[in-house]
């Protein structure tokens, strides 16, 4: 028997419909491969404190691009964290697969999770991290190449080697990629998996069809 996830999400990672082509969409390829591995239960519209009780039937929590949480649902998550419960988070300034996230000023596509902030992190969705050393080289509409500062590949100097998560993987792509920094907190353990070299700099998510 396998085990169970929950799944909350704001992004159809599990397929979908589409409205502006009017046609279903299929599951993403990371979802299929979790559900090797897991059962999971869809939260995105039925997550309770009881729904998120730890060790009744979830023990591992997958937040993909969290919005608009309630304080209910925010809630239920700290209990579910303070009990014991696994929690995986992936947080984006730019979701460029968020189709409902334009607003009146054009951008909305940011994952917001407050309650970071009460666990000694910070997570600014309004910026986004472009790095010289890990840019990419990628072609422009001229046929010529150009490296872009805000695709990211990172190798494994920006790889945890400490870690068996990242120890073996030689480069992670990323675009647009958005940064979670540490708080002083005696309380708290900080392992970042990936980070950004000494040529990094952070710029507004307004900046990126300036630069796309």
């Amino acid at each position: 028997e396998k085990p169970l996830l929950g799944l909350l999400s704001s992004l159809p990672v599990r397929g979908g419909y589409n409205p502006e082509t009017g046609q279903s969409t299929l599951p993403w390829a990371i979802i299929n491969q979790i559900e090797t591995l897991f059962d999971i239960r869809d939260l995105t519209t039925d997550i309770t404190s009881e729904a998120l009780a730890f060790g009744t039937d979830i023990n591992t929590l997958l937040l993909i691009h969290p919005k608009n949480l309630s304080e209910s649902v925010q809630y239920a998550i700290e209990q579910f964290v303070f009990a014991g419960g696994q929690l995986l988070v992936f947080l984006d300034p730019f979701a460029e697969a968020d189709n409902n996230g334009y607003g009146p000023d054009g951008f909305n596509r940011a994952s917001e999770l407050p309650l970071l902030e009460q666990w000694g992190m910070s997570f600014n969705n309004t910026l986004f991290v472009a790095d010289d050393q890990y840019a990419l080289t990628v072609g422009s509409s001229n046929q010529l190449t150009t490296r872009h500062l805000a695709l990211l590949g990172i190798d494994q100097r920006g790889l945890s080697q400490s870690d068996v998560v990242s120890r073996d993987i030689d480069t992670v792509n990323l675009g647009f990629s958005g940064f979670i920094a540490s708080k002083p907190d005696d309380n708290m353990s900080f392992h970042p998996l990936l980070q950004t070299s000494k040529s990094a700099a952070s710029l507004t998510t307004t900046q990126i069809l300036e630069i796309r």
